[in-house]
């Protein structure tokens, strides 16, 4: 299977997760044998676990750009993304990616976004 948004590396490793998770291993023993991060790990055994959910901004037929700034205020106030994803019920993804990015400086906070 191959996975949007990932190289075929990550897209191998992850299969590779996802089969060791189902085998009965942990994600600490996953996360020591492949080059994958825990933290990854769980994300990717939660996701095989509970399915990939409709989220908030799809419900609403609202478009991600219109909650960036929302987000950027939140995550410049101290929320992490993953705290934050399930407060505002939003994609883990697209709260970490947009995270990620006001925390390099390329995107500002409150209305600038």
């Amino acid at each position: 299977m191959s996975y949007e948004k990932m190289t075929s590396e990550a897209s191998d490793y992850r299969e590779v997760a996802e089969d060791m998770l189902a085998a009965g291993l942990t994600c600490m023993q996953v996360s020591q044998i492949l080059p994958v991060k825990r933290r990854t790990v769980i994300d990717w055994g939660h996701l095989k676990t509970h399915g990939r959910k409709e989220n908030f901004l799809e419900r609403m037929g609202l478009e991600r750009e219109a909650f960036k700034p929302i987000v950027v205020a939140f995550i410049g106030s101290g929320w992490g993304y993953r705290s934050l994803s399930k407060f505002l019920d939003l994609n883990l993804w697209f709260v970490r990616d947009v995270a990620r990015d006001y925390r390099r400086g390329t995107l500002k906070g409150g209305h600038d976004a």
